[in-house]
């Protein structure tokens, strides 16, 4: 049943919000798009134009704090991912470390992560894509616990809450059969152990997605991207609205910008404060500091203490005589 709503003149109209539309409108040029790739005959050149076609689908809703590229992934522990299709990452604060044309993002700035396959036959390519997400989610964003959320109340990272974590999604052309997908994502997901490494979400983009569901006194109730307290993998299809077809990639789309509501901006420690003899913990730009002359140092004379003029004392005594 639709919801209605009174209008000035009292009658009841429908009410169907503008956004879904305009997001499965996307999603469906998107996909026409990725599919139009295909018939590029070059193998290299049609997977760059699939990945375009849905780096333009979430370029369009993304807010406007958020950049998105591709690249390799960087903790301060001098960790580094495969490298990714498509990063999320926050516009503002961080530095892009760029060697080239390719293109280095501190784990910090990175919101979320997808891989673009044309098509995922295979358990072998299946399991390619689940390891790429995972060479960026098991990266440390928490700089050795020394990372904080920047905002009105500062706290430490936290990363077993999902929120504080790399989104990571997996998108496909094709798939195996939703049973079969679900059943080997199922076991490598159990073969790692570590629900901080597993996707957020698998999406074909025409066909279904897979996602977390919970269970309320053992009923299912709800599904969601949260890997760290889904119960379980549930299969969802696109549906029919009123306005034409909703693809699963529009609701990849909506999930995505469920997370970046939550997700928060962190803070990075550049040199960690380094020491003179190098004993500073790792930060990104890191280094021992090597003195350049006899590492005495010039004292200021508004600096000098009783403590520094009895050590002159002794290293020159009046009477010329020294110990």
């Amino acid at each position: 049943m639709e919801e209605t709503r009174s209008t000035r003149s009292g009658k009841g109209v429908p009410v169907v919000s503008m956004l879904p539309r305009i997001l499965d409108f996307l999603a469906n040029q998107a996909i026409e798009a990725f599919d139009l790739g295909g018939s590029i005959d070059h193998p290299g050149e049609n997977g760059r134009a699939r990945e375009a076609a849905i780096r333009s689908f979430l370029a369009d809703i993304l807010p406007p704090d958020f950049g998105i590229d591709t690249g390799f992934v960087i903790d301060a522990l001098g960790g580094i991912s495969k490298q990714v299709d498509i990063v999320v990452y926050w516009k503002s604060r961080y530095p892009v470390l760029e060697v080239g044309s390719v293109k280095h993002f501190m784990i910090e700035s990175v919101a979320a992560v997808f891989e673009i396959k044309a098509d995922i036959g295979s358990e072998a390519v299946l399991k390619e894509a689940l390891e790429n997400i995972a060479s960026v989610k098991g990266l440390d964003r928490t700089g050795e616990g020394r990372n904080r959320v920047m905002d009105a109340h500062p706290r430490p990272l936290d990363p077993m809450q999902t929120q504080d974590q790399v989104f990571g999604g997996i998108v496909a052309g094709h798939s195996m059969t939703v049973d079969n997908t679900r059943a080997k994502m199922f076991e490598w997901m159990e073969a790692s152990g570590n629900r901080r490494l597993w996707p957020n979400t698998y999406v074909d983009i025409k066909s279904f997605s897979l996602n977390y569901f919970h269970r309320d006194n053992g009923i299912m109730t709800r599904r969601s991207f949260d890997s760290m307290t889904g119960e379980g993998l549930l299969a969802d299809a696109g549906l029919t609205r009123t306005w034409g077809w909703s693809p699963p990639l529009s609701f990849l789309g909506s999930d995505l910008l469920d997370f970046l509501q939550v997700v928060p901006e962190i803070s990075f420690r550049v040199t960690a404060g380094a020491s003179l003899a190098g004993t500073g913990q790792t930060g990104y730009f890191y280094r021992t500091m090597v003195p350049a002359d006899d590492g005495r140092g010039l004292l200021f004379s508004d600096s000098v203490t009783d403590a520094d003029r009895a050590m002159q004392e002794e290293a020159n005594p009046p009477d010329g005589t020294r110990k």
